[in-house]
């Protein structure tokens, strides 16, 4: 159950990245946050989620330009919480578009209440953590929060 989250958060980037939606959406906040706060596809393009992490850890305007990219797809509020029903509704608007032949041959999971309900428990546990909680930089805040997400609910890497 530790990569669910995980996946949830990249199944509604991957839609709005033009797997399955629209890539024009996507590249023009790309652009518009890049335009914000300026960083290298290096920084961001990381061959792994470790060196990902660590390239974030290091760089303010890296950590800035992912929490305006969550946040102009809707995926923060203006507090810096997740928005946990766009985020439902992107995975699940995934899942939909799945052929069904591929269904059970893809890391893709189906949008169930129980899946819901584990989804919410992991990034209520993740929001309430002091680290979170406490911090009012929303660029730390939702760094932070991804760190506590791989950190205690993604698989190790191997």
């Amino acid at each position: 159950m530790k990569i669910v989250i995980t996946f949830l958060l990249l199944i509604s980037l991957i839609r709005n990245n033009g797997i399955l939606g629209d890539t024009n959406f996507f590249k023009a906040i790309a652009h518009e946050c890049n335009n914000t706060f300026p960083v290298t596809h290096e920084i961001i393009l990381a061959p792994n989620i470790s060196k990902l992490t660590e390239n974030l850890k290091n760089d303010r305007n890296a950590k800035c330009f992912v929490h305006c990219i969550f946040h102009k797809l809707n995926f923060l509020d203006n507090k810096g919480i997740v928005n946990k029903s766009e985020l439902f509704e992107n995975a699940s608007s995934v899942w939909a578009k799945v052929p069904e032949d591929k269904k059970g041959s893809i890391a893709i999971p189906k949008i169930t209440p129980q899946l819901k309900e584990i989804v919410s428990s992991i990034i209520d546990v993740c929001e309430t953590k002091d680290t979170v909680a406490q911090e009012t930089d929303p660029c730390n805040k939702f760094y932070n929060f991804a760190q506590c997400l791989i950190d205690d609910f993604a698989p190790s890497e191997t």
